[in-house]
């Protein structure tokens, strides 16, 4: 596949193709993804410390990965579908009514000192979340679906 570093902004106002390749946001400034057209990214790599902003909605359909110190932030009414493995060291932000859905057996692996702010829906269909800590007196779990099960553990 093809490597693209992107230090500007990206609109997707038609088509893009993924065809394999690894697409990096690597900026000193605030970039912004955006369009009238869903993007789909096989390798999406965010270290942009600033951070990258999600406004259109996406697919991840490899690898997310967002490096240390390095932001991504999912705005109102935006979804972001993954659906492999997500590699989280930094911050991940999924704004009210945004969703992150990890899907297809997928994985969501926090590491180091990543945070994890959650206004929005939070998704695990069929995959994992990994090293992820839940700091807060309140957790409600709602089981709307017949069959499932919540197992939660205080360490």
């Amino acid at each position: 596949g093809t490597l693209s570093i992107i230090e500007g902004n990206w609109t997707n106002a038609g088509a893009y193709t993924a065809n394999g390749g690894r697409v990096i946001f690597n900026s000193t400034n605030a970039q912004h993804i955006n369009g009238t057209s869903v993007t789909s990214f096989f390798n999406l790599n965010i270290t942009n410390q600033i951070g990258l902003h999600q406004e259109q909605n996406a697919t991840i359909t490899n690898m997310l990965s967002i490096a240390a110190g390095a932001s991504y932030r999912v705005y109102p009414g935006m979804l972001v579908n993954q659906t492999e493995n997500s590699s989280i060291n930094g911050t991940l932000q999924i704004d009210n009514k945004a969703r992150f859905a990890v899907s297809d057996k997928g994985h969501a692996v926090f590491t180091g000192l990543s945070t994890l702010t959650l206004n929005g829906k939070l998704e695990v269909i069929e995959g994992e979340l990994f090293n992820a800590t839940i700091n807060s007196t309140k957790i409600t779990l709602n089981d709307a679906y017949n069959g499932f099960e919540f197992h939660l553990q205080r360490q």
